[in-house]
């Protein structure tokens, strides 16, 4: 089995919890080669953690080293280091978000096709085994009538401590100013300060709806929400419309239609308060219903649950299934099917063009919710819409 070389950009939470760990598990598929990240502390003792020898501190200077792809799991924003990955000929995977804008996306998903590279964005909920069960059961559906998303944020902080995480002194100011600067339009003054791959957590109280829009773009449908945008997508396919989106500093609420079928999704934030994060993917029909419930996507190895109810049209009986599909992480799937897309030429289901429909759907968001007026196929083309402009 060809082994790939790998370059990793950002030594943080996320990356010491899974990414690293898993590419180290799966060492017969991918050699760990080189990393980088900005905060000198953070490098020394995560490559010494995991014995990788060969360190920058400049992203330009890991893509011009001799790797076969490119894992960039940094804050701030993807687009330049993907174009710069593409045109050097490298595969690429980017967390999510990966651009800050459907244009930038878009033009991520012309440069790696025109560069004929792999490109995956993280999306690690469409490849767990139980996500998958669901889909295939709800293509089964004699009738579907409602698609339901809630997710209910809590403190990260106790699904991450018995790690030993590596948690050096933040940068200097003049990187968080940079990292602020590149969200543009959209930026909330604090939201490059987050420690963790997660919802902006600044105290103040914006006032006016385009400041809300600012904060929540950046801070909740980007960083969050977009994961729970590119599961249902995964599901249902591209939405025909987006019929109403409203935003507060603490919640998100979203309606729309999925070829007929209505889909709402309620996000909100519940911290500070107790470590009960929560978070359900819920299909509905009148003989069937099928309902993920997810675990703190935190814990390493923690199954979803998938929970199939059925019974008799119009009859007394009815039962309800809990399902465990496998106990094998979805980021180290991810990371199985990535190899595969290399090696194989398969398309990753979760490619450029895929990324750049859900921010799409982000931006939609912010103008249904400014404008109070629906849209129709809000992931059909990239477009660049600034509240104020």
């Amino acid at each position: 089995m060809k082994r790939i070389r790998v370059g990793v950009i950002g030594c943080g939470v996320i990356a010491q919890i899974m990414h690293l760990q898993f590419l180290r598990e799966l060492r017969d598929q991918f050699e760990i080669t080189a990393l980088c990240d900005l905060n000198p502390v953070l490098l020394e003792e995560v490559g010494n953690r995991f014995g990788v020898v060969t360190r920058f501190d400049k992203w330009e200077d890991l893509i011009a080293a001799p790797i076969d792809l490119v894992m960039i799991l940094s804050s701030g924003d993807h687009a330049p280091v993907v174009l710069a990955a593409a045109a050097a000929g490298k595969n690429i995977f980017v967390e999510k978000p990966m651009a800050l804008s459907s244009v930038d996306g878009q033009k991520i998903a012309d440069a790696v096709a025109a560069a004929g590279v792999t490109l995956m964005v993280g999306y690690m909920k469409r490849y767990d085994a139980a996500y998958e069960r669901c889909r295939d059961e709800v293509t089964k559906f004699s009738e579907l009538r409602l698609a339901r998303t809630l997710t209910l944020e809590s403190p990260f902080e106790p699904y991450v401590t018995h790690y030993g995480l590596t948690h050096p002194a933040p940068p200097p100011a003049d990187v968080f100013a940079a990292l602020d600067a590149e969200y543009g339009k959209f930026s909330a003054s604090q939201s490059s300060r987050r420690s963790f791959d997660g919802p902006d957590q600044s105290s103040d109280s914006p006032s006016t709806p385009e400041s809300v829009a600012k904060k929540v773009y950046s801070g909740v449908l980007l960083q969050s929400m977009i994961h729970d945008i590119n599961a249902i997508r995964g599901v249902l396919g591209e939405p025909e419309s987006l019929d109403s989106a409203q935003l507060t500093s603490t919640t998100v609420q979203v309606s729309l239609t999925f070829s007929g079928v209505p889909a709402t999704m309620s996000w909100v934030d519940l911290r500070p308060g107790m470590a009960r994060y929560r978070q359900e993917f819920s299909f509905y029909g009148p003989d069937k219903r099928a309902t993920l419930l997810l675990p703190s996507p935190y814990l390493r190895n923690m199954p979803i649950e998938l929970v199939i109810e059925s019974g008799d049209r119009a009859g007394q009986a009815s039962q309800a299934t809990h399902i465990t599909s496998s106990f094998d992480a979805a980021f180290r799937r991810e990371l199985i099917d990535l190899h595969a897309c290399i090696t194989k030429g398969k398309t990753p289901r979760t490619d450029a063009t895929d990324g750049m429909r859900d921010i799409a759907l982000c931006e939609a968001i912010v103008t249904v919710a400014l404008t109070g007026k629906p849209l129709l196929a809000p992931t059909a083309a990239a477009r660049s819409i600034a509240p104020g402009s």
